[in-house]
């Protein structure tokens, strides 16, 4: 039988890399590569971004509100700059390890 904690980590990190392929990957890696525009703007706009989509999830699936929007925005621009410094799995990481410790109740 496997552990429920085994199992929340995998959920968090499968889970969560498709939104960080979509935010980090495609994202802030299509914004990096258009002149005049800096790591840091790219990684602003794409943190902000990822903020932007958990709306839904701030306003109608939990009651959460701007609590949760702030979360996902710290959340969105630590991913952001790990993965403007160190790549894609480093951002995947810390995502997947972030939600694993809500799900996980260790927060």
């Amino acid at each position: 039988m496997v552990s429920p904690g085994l199992l929340i980590l995998c959920f968090s990190m499968i889970g969560n890399f498709y939104e960080e392929l979509l935010f980090r990957g495609f994202l802030q890696g299509s914004l990096e590569n258009l002149p005049g525009v800096t790591l840091t703007r790219a990684a602003l706009t794409s943190g902000v971004a990822f903020a932007f989509a958990h709306v839904s999830l701030a306003t109608a699936t939990t009651d959460a509100g701007w609590v949760l929007l702030a979360f996902c925005l710290w959340e969105g621009m630590i991913a952001a700059f790990l993965h403007a410094q160190f790549g894609l799995i480093s951002s995947v990481v810390a995502h997947g390890g972030a939600i694993f410790l809500v799900a996980g109740g260790a927060v």
